[in-house]
């Protein structure tokens, strides 16, 4: 059997054999090899097999050991790298950080990242490559599955809110975001009142953690009523958008102008906050002294409002057990002396006439 070889060809491959390297250095035409000599090349091609692989299936994101051996041998400044294919072809594949400098035949690359926006997939394929000598080795032999990090639909109760509601949104994952700092933020995001998400949502809410868990969202003020909004949850690092909570949602505008005095009644304004703000919906007052006891009870809200005595309130529910406030207005008070006596009250009041305090 004859292999034809060019001069610098077989001096590369005889660096193991000075003698017959210098006999060789000093021909100029092309090598005939034969005989067991021949044979001997045709028998130590250089490969790298992969012996072992952390057990999977993989997330993406995440880190693997890979086991190596090769009959070949390693010189100085070798860099041993692992590829990822999309199959067994590799007709499309990345390198995987980080990269090895040994001379080592056979070992162990440990911490082999997967790219953590790596698409799901079932055919996978690693391969090691070194760089002195320069051998591209065997693929694993096997399939790898990797699948990429999901979020889940967002989970909450309720499908009517008034702006200003806060509320609990849950929601899973799949994977974990390793090698992810810490500041990766889970935001809620709350798309426009027919659905659709701009390409810079409202966001609702967010959790700065790796862990899936519990967003306290609260419902802007000014959010336009509308009855097809929906929820959804993104994470920054990595970029993960998940689906949306599949069904429409209601946001309500609370009734009522908190800036019109009752024209001869009390107008009275609630508000989900300590501080005249959030406002939440009103009621009336027909009579000119009056007990709030009388139209809602000391264990609830204002959003209790009967209409014993005008109109029963209108708007967003208040929970009782929280911080709230309420104002009375009123004008077009018949001319006289008048004495205002407030014999029990909860905290604050403040007495406010003409636009002054006293």
């Amino acid at each position: 059997m004859f292999h034809n070889f060019s001069k610098n060809t077989v001096l590369a491959w005889l660096e193991f054999l000075p003698g017959i390297r210098s006999m060789i250095q000093g021909l100029t035409r092309p090598i005939v090899l034969t005989g067991l000599l021949g044979s001997y090349f045709a028998a130590s091609s250089q490969t790298i097999s992969i012996s072992s692989i952390t057990s999977g299936p993989f997330c993406a994101g995440a880190s693997i050991n890979v086991g190596y051996s090769s009959g070949s041998t390693f010189t100085a400044g070798n860099v041993f790298k692992v590829q990822l294919a999309t199959d067994a072809s590799f007709t499309s594949f990345i390198d995987l950080a980080p990269t090895y400098s040994t001379t080592a035949s056979s070992g162990t690359l440990n911490n082999v990242v997967i790219p953590s926006n790596t698409p799901t997939g079932t055919t996978y394929r690693l391969r090691i490559v070194s760089s002195a000598p320069a051998i591209t080795g065997s693929n694993n032999g096997s399939d790898i599955s990797i699948t990429a990090p999901t979020l889940s639909a967002p989970s909450f109760t309720g499908t009517s809110f008034c702006q200003n509601n806060t509320f609990n949104i849950t929601f899973t994952k799949t994977c974990n975001f390793y090698n992810t700092p810490s500041n990766n933020v889970f935001s809620a995001e709350l798309s426009d009142e027919f659905g659709v998400f701009p390409a810079t949502p409202t966001v609702i809410g967010t959790l700065t953690s790796v862990n899936a868990g519990t967003i306290t969202a609260t419902i802007p003020g000014g959010t336009p009523a509308g009855t097809g909004y929906r929820i959804r949850i993104k994470s920054s690092n990595p970029v993960i958008t998940g689906p949306d909570n599949g069904t429409n949602l209601t946001i309500v505008s609370p009734p009522g102008d908190p800036a019109v005095f009752g024209n001869g009644v009390w107008n009275v304004y609630a508000y989900t906050s300590s501080n005249f703000t959030n406002y939440a919906g009103f009621y009336t007052e027909n009579n000119l002294n009056f007990n709030t006891t009388t139209r809602w009870g000391v264990a609830t809200s204002p959003s209790n409002a009967d209409g014993s005595s005008g109109l029963a309130y209108s708007g967003c529910a208040i929970t009782f057990n929280v911080p709230y406030s309420f104002v009375h207005k009123r004008t077009n008070f018949a001319c006289g002396y008048y004495q205002i006596d407030i014999p029990t009250h909860d905290d604050n009041v403040t007495l406010i006439i003409n636009g002054s305090t006293v």
